[in-house]
């Protein structure tokens, strides 16, 4: 197990120097395109340890009981964003934000 999580941890490394140079160097989206191929690195990474756990043990963390704040906290992030665009930021503000987010996240 400890060989195939080093397989895809170098697969990956060896993705995102790919992506960062097609990305960066080709396309020219320099910071932008280094988020982008890290972000895209990641979710290949995070998948495939997931589809290889699900193989081999026939285990998988998405169930409702796991979803559930996690669509609570994807509908206070979007709210707090609304909040966020329509107000105009101040410092004293963030832990108003805070506040809507730690409620949001409890009900």
């Amino acid at each position: 197990m400890s060989k195939t999580i080093m397989n895809i941890s170098a697969l990956g490394a060896l993705m995102n120097i790919v992506l960062n140079y097609i990305l960066i160097k080709k396309l020219g989206y320099g910071i932008m395109g280094a988020a982008v191929a890290t972000m895209i690195t990641h979710i290949f990474m995070n998948c495939t340890a997931l589809l290889l756990v699900y193989k081999k043990c026939g285990v998988q963390p998405f169930t409702f009981k796991y979803m559930r704040p996690m669509l609570g906290i994807f509908l206070t992030s979007l709210i707090i964003y609304g909040l966020s665009k329509g107000l105009p930021l101040h410092f004293w503000m963030i832990p108003l934000y805070l506040t809507v987010f730690t409620a949001g996240y409890i009900i």
